[in-house]
Formats: structure tokens, C-alpha cells, sequence
């Protein structure tokens, strides 16, 4: 396209210069030949005309294009955002139950400290405990 431009704008040049020598050229030639020029200038416009649209045409082109690829990209979030939601609140029930583990397990320390007290205090239990262990032992 650029080198079509060059051609042209050395056409122009060239058919001014011939325009401005009048010494051989007759008065029907010269009008032809600036005829010719002004229709060329005008085919020059035009093409820079259509230059200028083509370009303001790719430009809106490319702002559409980024436009909507940000609305795809927000469209995304919103999906993304939900699901980081819900791991946050499976992640959040672990950690509310960490203190009540802790208070059941010092319940169960307390437990177990009383009945080996209880078992200790009583000689029989211990014996009947250790039968009972022994049981299933036995019959498999």
C-alpha cells in the first residue's frame, strides 16, 4: 500500500512538473494534464480516506476485542469466587472443632485417670477385665 503511495505521489510530482513547463506543451494538453493531476490528487484522498477508516475500523476492532475479554475474564470470577467460598467454609469447620477436641479430651483424660483409681481400689474388676480380654482371643 505504501509503495503504491510513493508511485503516486511521484506521479503527482512528475505530471506537476510537466503542468508547469509550458514551453512545448499546447493549452488543451496542459488542461488534460491538470485534469489528470486533480483527479489523481482526488484518487489520493480518497485513498488516504479509506487509510484513516480502515485503521479507526482495526482500532475499534481491538478495543471490542479487549473489552470483551475483560467481561469474559469478570464473567470467570464470579464461578472462581464461589468456589474459593466453599472451601473456605469446609476449611472453617476443621478448625472450629479443634477446642472441642480438646476439651473431650481432657474429659477423657479425667476418665480414665477415676477408673484406674476405681480398678486399682477393686481387686476383682481387674481380674473380670482381664477374662474378658482373653474371650475373643479363645474363641476365634
Amino acid at each position: 500500500m505504501e509503495d503504491l503511495l510513493e508511485k503516486l505521489g511521484e506521479t503527482n510530482a512528475a505530471l506537476d512538473a510537466v503542468a508547469q513547463d509550458t514551453s512545448n506543451v499546447t493549452k488543451t494538453s496542459t488542461n488534460t494534464i491538470g485534469w489528470n493531476s486533480g483527479g489523481q490528487r482526488q484518487t489520493y484522498r480518497q485513498l488516504l480516506w479509506y487509510q484513516a477508516n480502515l485503521l479507526n475500523g482495526v482500532r475499534n476492532d481491538v478495543v471490542a476485542y479487549k473489552s470483551s475479554a475483560a467481561e469474559a475474564l469478570l464473567a470467570e470470577r464470579g464461578p472462581i469466587d464461589n468456589s474459593h467460598e466453599m472451601i473456605d467454609a469446609t476449611l472453617e469447620q476443621p478448625t472450629r472443632r479443634v477446642p472441642r477436641f480438646a476439651r473431650q479430651r481432657s474429659s477423657l483424660g479425667s476418665i480414665q485417670t477415676r477408673m484406674v483409681g476405681v480398678l486399682s481400689t477393686v481387686p476383682g474388676i481387674n481380674n473380670i477385665l482381664c477374662m474378658i480380654h482373653k474371650r475373643p482371643r479363645r474363641d476365634t
